[in-house]
């Protein structure tokens, strides 16, 4: 039943996403090809070509939220949740399939996007003549797969599960109100984000002991952020599927 859900849920977001990472895709040749001609209105023109694929991809950003907000509420506690719930599977299957295919879509969103700047920047900085070499030091900018990599995808993942279950508990939450569940939903979001900002300062004064340097530097390590998006991740994922299971009211 879960690869069932998977294949649904996937079909139904590349409707959506393929038309996406399409025009993202062409805008990105299409930026690189004029960067290789090479003339004195390369820049220029390359500039203002762009200008409309950075707005894409903001817009491709801010859509992903969207999207997962839609999807979650539409498919699970909508009119769509009729029919879902009479499946014979389980709430924490339903939610699990939301949720990767979620990961999957945002994810694969901020890769294509992360890859087109790159490779325009690369196009950008080869039509002025410079070297790779000089693109890294002035970028900062250098692949490689090692330890370090690994945690830093891995931290990004966890990340963006932990973004995505949040929205999913604030819409399950306002799930609970009899009215305005939209604007609840909205409410609650801030209501948690706020709480879990407060939470995380609160751990890392705790654990730095009000040193204002190792605070700032623990903000961004990834053996803390990762074990708290973690934590975070798997209190939203058991608080959402006892909702779904046992508060659910789809009336």
């Amino acid at each position: 039943m879960m690869r069932k859900l998977l294949k649904y849920d996937i079909k139904s977001g590349l409707r959506i996403f393929g038309i996406i990472w399409l025009g993202i895709a062409v805008l990105t040749a299409l930026v690189c090809l004029i960067f290789s001609i090479g003339n004195e209105n390369t820049l220029l023109i390359g500039s203002l070509t762009l200008l409309p694929l950075v707005f894409g991809i903001l817009g491709a950003a801010v859509f992903c939220d969207i999207f997962v907000a839609i999807r979650f509420y539409k498919g699970l506690l909508g009119r769509e949740g009729y029919l879902m719930f009479t499946l014979p599977t389980s709430p924490w299957k339903l939610l699990t399939s939301k949720l990767i295919t979620s990961i999957l879509f945002v994810g694969g969103t901020t890769i294509l996007s992360l890859s087109s700047l790159f490779l325009i920047m690369d196009a950008m900085f080869s039509s002025m003549g410079m070297s790779a070499d000089f693109i890294i030091s002035v970028t900062g900018i250098e692949f490689s797969f090692d330890g370090n990599t690994v945690i830093t995808v891995l931290g990004q993942v966890v990340s963006i599960a932990t973004g995505i279950l949040t929205i999913y508990l604030a819409c399950c939450l306002a799930h609970l109100c009899r009215s305005k569940r939209v604007l609840l939903s909205f409410v609650f979001y801030f209501a948690i984000d706020i709480a879990l900002s407060i939470v995380s300062t609160i751990l890392q004064v705790i654990f730095v002991r009000g040193d204002l340097d190792a605070m700032a530097s623990m903000a961004s390590n990834a053996l803390y952020t990762i074990p708290f998006n973690l934590a975070v991740s798997l209190i939203s994922f058991f608080l959402c599927e006892w909702i779904l299971r046992k508060k659910l009211n789809l009336e």
